[in-house]
């Protein structure tokens, strides 16, 4: 009961999670594809125990975030922002490379 419970979580959680006009859709391998609002798929994530990997449509690192420090970082090391800001980085890095 506990695991159907839980898989209905997290299907509920990928039709509701909307950020930046993104949807992101989870799967179980730990990697989380980020769509753009016309359904295009802009890079993923992938979440690696303490650290949550950030990439761009192509596989580019665009980034990562830190969870025991709580900080986002850009590809190049500088701080980002607070928090687990990884579909904003994917994001930047789709709107960059229009």
């Amino acid at each position: 009961m506990w695991v159907l419970l839980a898989e209905l979580l997290c299907l509920i959680t990928a039709i509701i999670t909307i950020n930046f006009k993104t949807l992101t859709i989870y799967n179980n391998m730990g990697l989380e594809n980020v769509f753009d609002g016309q359904g295009r798929r802009v890079g993923y994530y992938n979440d690696m125990g303490s650290t949550v990997y950030a990439h761009g449509k192509n596989g580019q690192n665009v980034g990562y975030y830190n969870k025991n420090a709580n900080t986002t970082y850009d590809k190049n090391g500088k701080r980002y922002g607070v928090g687990n800001l990884t579909t904003a980085l994917i994001m930047d890095a789709a709107q960059n490379s229009r």
